[in-house]
């Protein structure tokens, strides 16, 4: 070993060295957690959300959006619970609204009544 690997296996052995090693990994994996773009998972769902409330007649809203893999870029199907899941003209702006923003058929859409 040259004199650089020798100095830092010494670092590593003095107290503390091995928990600094351990604080910069988990470091490390929450910043790459936090920077995944996922915002634990609902970010896009909350915008959609915030999107669809703002129709008229939408009222409160809940999106639950499915992925075709663990990459999240290609959602596969949506549910929208909304008050107004109920009135035919309602989800037909919603179901429109979805298919167009995201580029699923209407089959993969669905709307329903939130209680």
């Amino acid at each position: 070993m040259d004199s650089k690997q020798n100095s830092f296996f010494a670092f590593l052995n003095k107290k503390g060295g091995v928990w600094i090693i351990v604080l910069v990994l988990a470091l490390g994996l929450l910043l790459m957690l936090g920077f995944s773009g996922e915002e634990g998972g609902n970010s896009e769902e909350e915008r959609l959300a915030e999107l669809c409330s703002s129709l008229e007649g939408v009222g409160k809203c809940r999106v639950m959006i499915s992925y075709k893999g663990s990459t999240r870029s290609e959602p596969i199907g949506v549910v929208i619970a909304c008050r107004g899941g109920d009135r035919l003209e309602v989800r037909h702006r919603l179901v429109e609204l979805v298919g167009a923003l995201y580029g699923i058929g209407t089959n993969r859409i669905a709307v329903e009544k939130l209680e």
